[in-house]
């Protein structure tokens, strides 16, 4: 047996919480009405099992002797039908305890209060708590990031921010899930909320979890070029080597010193480009397509290992290239030059040109409007009146 009673009722506090009505913003006094309809209510219109049908109606009398709804009937021929049901407002309460439903209010002050730990809290997590909190006193909706009907989803994701934006060192994802959770396996299941939320409120689509120091597989950088590699017992000599050397990331550590002897350096984002690049005055270097704070240290380390030497990075010509190279200028403090992401060069590559997004555009308009840039704003100028970027590999 269907429980009519239950679905009727819960479909009504569905309607009444998404309302205007429930928000406060309601001019007013609207009714909240669960129609009759084959959609929405398809046994009460069975005429094979007219049974159905009288149990529902039966549903929706007691209901209604319980004050908890009015039923609207058809009328002329269609007296005999349920047209619909409006909740009684002023016995909302009534229904919730029949239901054994927590008030959505309830579940959105438990969200506020559990929000308010972490106002406090460095960047994004401190404002994300705050603009969740006041999209909770307006009523709106946060589901894009936080469930409220399920709070203990809510903790976990919160505790999960706080510690990958705190995580220094280089973790594997499921050390770090164990770490936080003694889980393997929980922050995989919530890591989706936790990235959107990371891009959303740092403003930066390229964000991935390896900036963050928390790797899903074993990270490699790659040298190439005339530079000596010293161990503490060894000393790896790199310029005999025509493809280079990968080392991993955990590795990092025990390098020593690192020796260019060549007049530059170059970073570069793609590893494609890296095999095949083969300018001899740069010793070229592949960092795995992101940059975090131990990458970051080891180009400060270079660069104290060699004083004087020019620092190039060679990106893409779109969005995430450029974004990349000020984030490698900013976290490194490297004044880098920017190596093939020219106007000329965009030009001279139109033949293997894509076209734009509309995140790509969007993005570049934001651009124009961040000071770091000002250097390539002809390009993004070109870029978005001719629709076009550049990836590295045509270059």
């Amino acid at each position: 047996m269907k429980k009519y009673k239950e679905g009727i009722l819960n479909n009504l506090i569905d309607a009444y919480e998404r309302s205007a009505l429930y928000k406060g913003t309601s001019l007013n006094e609207r009714k909240i009405s669960f129609k009759f309809t084959v959609k929405n209510i398809k046994d009460y219109f069975d005429e094979d099992d007219y049974l159905k049908k009288e149990e529902i109606e039966q549903s929706a009398k007691e209901l209604e002797n319980l004050e908890l709804i009015q039923i609207i009937w058809g009328k002329g021929y269609e007296d005999h039908l349920i047209k619909r049901i409006d909740l009684n407002i002023n016995s909302i309460n009534e229904a919730y305890k029949l239901l054994k439903r927590k008030p959505k209010k309830n579940s959105e002050d438990d969200c506020i209060n559990l929000l308010k730990e972490y106002v406090e809290e460095g960047f994004p997590l401190g404002e994300f708590s705050k603009a969740m909190i006041n999209k909770l006193k307006e009523k709106a909706s946060i589901k894009k990031y936080l469930d409220i009907e399920n709070i203990e989803e809510c903790k976990d994701i919160l505790k999960a921010l706080k510690n990958v934006i705190s995580q220094e060192e280089e973790i594997f994802k499921r050390n770090f899930s164990i770490r936080v959770f003694s889980d393997s396996k929980r922050f995989e299941a919530i890591e989706g909320k936790i990235l959107r939320i990371l891009k959303d409120f740092s403003f930066d689509e390229t964000l991935t979890l390896e900036e963050f120091n928390i790797l899903s597989n074993p990270s490699y950088i790659y040298f190439k070029g005339n530079a000596r590699l010293k161990l503490k017992d060894k000393v790896l000599d790199i310029a005999d080597l025509k493809f280079g050397i990968g080392i991993s990331s955990q590795d990092l550590k025990e390098i020593k010193e690192i020796e260019i002897n060549t007049p530059k350096i170059i970073t570069i984002e793609n590893l494609t480009t890296f095999n095949t690049f083969n300018e001899e005055d740069f010793v070229c270097i592949y960092l795995g397509g992101f940059h975090n704070k131990a990458r970051r240290e080891l180009l400060k380390k270079i660069q104290e290992d060699n004083r004087g030497k020019e620092f190039y990075h060679f990106g893409d010509i779109d969005c995430g290239g450029f974004k990349i190279l000020k984030h490698l200028r900013e976290k490194t403090s490297i004044n880098f030059i920017a190596y093939n992401m020219d106007l000329e060069t965009l030009i001279n590559g139109r033949n293997y040109c894509k076209e734009l997004t509309q995140n790509d555009k969007n993005m570049l308009q934001e651009m124009l409007k961040e000071e770091a840039f000002k250097e390539f704003y002809d390009i993004f100028y070109y870029m978005l009146k001719e629709n076009i970027k550049l990836e590295q590999e045509h270059l």
